[in-house]
């Protein structure tokens, strides 16, 4: 037995006859029809002509901004003013303008064992030799400028600079807490500087495979 539909029912997959036009004149109604389009008059320029155009835009009102915004910063200007004598701690990070960078919640704090003593933080030559020995590969062995040594802690645990901060600040102050504590007990105890010898290495360019001559010898041993 044939199914049949009722009266003005069709199936979805059927169109109606009265929408079913030519199909010339239904592309000639396309207006992304190619075949349609007008020639060429050299009136304009192509896309890329375009985006080189937005970009000089965009460097004009900088340009802009420059010129007029500028000048308006002198009025938050202040005077240099150094250091304080007991400021020893030294803060080192980065800020990508305009962007949001893993690298910028990074913190590296550095401060040396001389100025600790010099302000008190350290109580005796003894309390250095223990915060050395607890610092580890944190301790820069002495150089140049450094004449006691310094020490050198980083954090990028934290999602915010601020953060990671506070944590390496209270990291020299914990060192320097449990360096005046009985500092005797371990004064007999010899400082580890291998990996200051390493990183010494490594900044002078006297690689592992390059052998050894006289003048990295100590004169006393020759």
């Amino acid at each position: 037995m044939a199914l049949t539909l009722p009266r003005g029912v069709r199936a979805f997959s059927v169109s109606a006859r009265a929408a079913a036009g030519p199909r010339q004149a239904r592309n000639g109604q396309d207006p992304m029809n190619i075949k349609e389009m007008g020639a060429f008059a050299y009136d304009d320029i192509p896309s890329l002509g375009h985006a080189l155009l937005a970009r000089k835009r965009e460097l004009l009102r900088y340009a802009r901004i420059a010129a007029t915004e500028m000048p308006k910063l002198k009025e938050f200007a202040k005077p240099y003013a150094p250091p304080a004598a007991d400021a020893v701690l030294r803060v080192r990070s980065h800020h990508y303008q305009g962007e949001a960078h893993p690298a910028a919640r990074k913190t590296v704090l550095t401060v040396r064992v001389s100025d600790l003593l010099r302000i008190q933080a350290l109580d005796s030559d003894a309390a250095a030799h223990k915060l050395r020995l607890l610092a580890g590969t944190r301790y820069e062995a002495p150089s140049g400028r450094h004449a006691e040594g310094s020490l050198k802690i980083a954090c990028e645990r934290f999602p915010h600079e601020a953060q990671n901060l506070r944590w390496v600040a209270e990291r020299v102050q914990l060192l320097c807490k449990e360096a005046n504590t009985n500092p005797s007990d371990v004064a007999s105890v010899p400082l580890d500087e291998r990996a200051s010898l390493v990183r010494e290495s490594k900044r002078k360019g006297l690689a592992r495979h390059q052998a050894p001559t006289l003048h990295d010898f100590p004169q006393e041993w020759l």
